[in-house]
């Protein structure tokens, strides 16, 4: 009885078979395969699918363009406040060098004079003269056209005038926190 059993187990089998083509015959069971779906019978599959795949790929860019977005923003208001800091430091050495001498430095002197030492001023009134965050040398002007001096970075595009990250950073606006703000 059990061999009858068997053998219309089989016939059945290989008669789906032909019919939806959707099952095979495991050789090393009796539990049938199937093509588009996993059988009680049949050991777990390990590993990702390719469209699993595919869709981890996705997700993970998508993810990745929104971060570079949103620090980009941050990169270029961080160097508008940088610079915004080289400024007030540099007028602060300017007015050092006022007290020290009773003069402001000239414009052939320029902001060069506040990194030497003398022999009245053992110490520079900086160590060293920065760039912009841009790489442009800062500009100073005296007498300036907004007070005694003006020290001014001309921003990202290196020219006077601007908007946003093109704004120039001025001393004289630094004073009341209107210079270059981001609004």
């Amino acid at each position: 009885m059990q061999q009858i059993f068997n053998f219309l187990k089989k016939s059945f089998i290989r008669a789906s078979i032909s019919n939806h083509e959707t099952h095979t015959i495991s050789p090393e069971s009796e539990c049938p395969i199937h093509l588009f779906s996993r059988p009680p019978c049949a050991k777990a599959a390990t590993g990702f699918t390719l469209v699993e795949l595919m869709i981890v790929v996705v997700i993970l860019g998508l993810l990745a363009g929104a971060v570079v977005v949103n620090v980009s923003g941050y990169i270029g208001k961080s160097r508008r406040e940088r610079a915004r800091m080289d400024v007030a430091s540099l007028r602060n050495a300017v007015e050092l060098f006022n007290l020290q001498y009773s003069r402001f430095p000239t414009n052939e002197e320029g902001l060069d004079i506040l990194t030497q030492r003398s022999t009245e001023q053992p110490l520079a009134f900086i160590s060293e003269l920065p760039k912009d965050p841009w790489g442009n040398p800062y500009v100073y002007l005296c007498p300036g056209q907004h007070g005694a001096f003006d020290i001014m970075s001309l921003g990202r595009d290196g020219a006077q005038g601007g908007e946003g990250q093109d704004a120039d950073i001025v001393s004289w606006q630094l004073a009341d926190g209107t210079n270059g703000k981001d609004k």
